[in-house]
């Protein structure tokens, strides 16, 4: 076993190559993988699924399990400069699941990868990492929940889809065109295989909680069969809390919303409010290039976006200072991420949902429960 902190070769070896150079970084490192812990099926996809850090433990059970993690956490370069790992990995739960299957396209062996975590609220560091983020009149929603114990399900992110490695050697290296075909699956079979291997602690968590935002819940996470829809039974807090003519739920923006904006706030609105204080010379062009590495406001832009809106007392080339475009953002972006907060048999009951929904089956590995 390893511990949990990043060497500097699992950084060099799945996040700084490209190209054909990364894949076989990546290949050599599934070639090295243990056996999954339980195998699912469909008609036309194999899932594998893999427990790469027990719950409260410190340690990898598998350094080339580790580096996929890490392989699949490399996804949130896209929003900014985000730590690949954090306090809360010490006690969480990782898991990671591969999706194999026949390309559409291609006709070709094909794989797609997908992580998430289970963080429970109890042990250190305190909290699950969510819900002490959100506030509900300066009272944060693990003060609302008492005793009450919640496990957070979050860091979903994965490997786009890529040949396989028999399939590589007559194809090109390199993702394909196409986004995850089974991320619905393989989010419903790791999420199967944590609560049946634990049933203690389904009998000690009374809630899941996510921050998600509802176009990932709706377009990557639902299941549409011929007969079925199904998708997590993602409840928003308000609801679940029921609290009565309630204000939103806030998130504490200084913890992550302008750091990695591009996934928290609303970018048109984000836009829109830039373009206006550069009419009024409160911000430059210059000040976008020094930032953003851009002057214009594109796509690419806004993965730097976090250094200007983290900015201190001097903003450079402006002639306002960290603090005011902050008050500003505060007034006019809204956040697009909703904090859920779902009962356990609830949740549990929309897993099972999914299974029977995409008609998947376990066919290997021996679970609790």
């Amino acid at each position: 076993m390893s511990s949990l902190t990043v060497s500097s070769f699992d950084v060099r070896a799945i996040f700084a190559p490209r190209g054909a150079s990364r894949f076989r970084a990546l290949y050599r490192c599934i070639a090295e993988l243990p056996p999954p812990d339980v195998q699912y099926r469909t008609a036309e996809a194999d899932f594998e699924v893999y427990c790469a850090k027990e719950l409260e433990s410190p340690y990898w059970r598998d350094p080339a399990l580790k580096r996929i993690v890490l392989a699949c956490r490399e996804s949130y370069l896209r929003y900014g400069k985000r730590p690949v790992l954090d306090e809360y990995d010490r006690k969480a739960a990782i898991y990671i699941a591969r999706a194999r299957y026949i390309s559409r396209e291609q006709r070709e062996h094909t794989e797609e990868w997908l992580s998430l975590r289970f963080v429970p609220s109890e042990g250190k560091p305190y909290g699950n990492g969510e819900l002490d983020i959100y506030t509900y009149k300066n009272k944060t929603v693990e003060r609302l929940l008492g005793k009450a114990s919640a496990l957070s399900s979050s860091r979903l992110c994965g490997i786009e889809p890529f040949f396989s490695l028999r399939a590589s050697r007559r194809s090109k290296h390199g993702t394909l065109s196409h986004r995850r075909r089974y991320m619905a699956e393989s989010f419903a079979v790791m999420q199967d295989t944590f609560f049946r291997s634990r049933p203690a602690i389904r009998k000690r968590v009374r809630y899941i909680s996510e921050i998600m935002r509802d176009e990932m819940l709706n377009n990557r996470l639902t299941l549409t069969c011929r007969n079925c829809v199904a998708r997590p039974a993602s409840t928003p807090a308000l609801a679940t809390l029921r609290l009565q003519n309630p204000p939103p739920l806030k998130p504490r923006r200084d913890v992550f919303a302008y750091e990695f904006p591009k996934y928290w706030l609303d970018l048109e609105a984000l836009k829109t409010l830039l373009m206006r204080l550069r009419r009024e010379r409160k911000l430059t062009l210059r000040t976008f290039e020094h930032y953003l590495g851009y002057k214009n406001l594109g796509a690419r832009s806004f993965s730097k976006m976090g250094d200007l809106l983290t900015a201190g007392n001097r903003i450079a080339y402006a002639t306002m200072t960290g603090e005011e475009l902050r008050r500003e953002v505060d007034q006019y972006v809204p956040e697009v991420p909703e904090l859920k907060l779902t009962p356990i048999a609830r949740w549990l009951s929309s897993i099972h949902a999914m299974l029977r929904c995409a008609k998947i089956r376990r066919v290997s590995g021996i679970l609790k429960g």
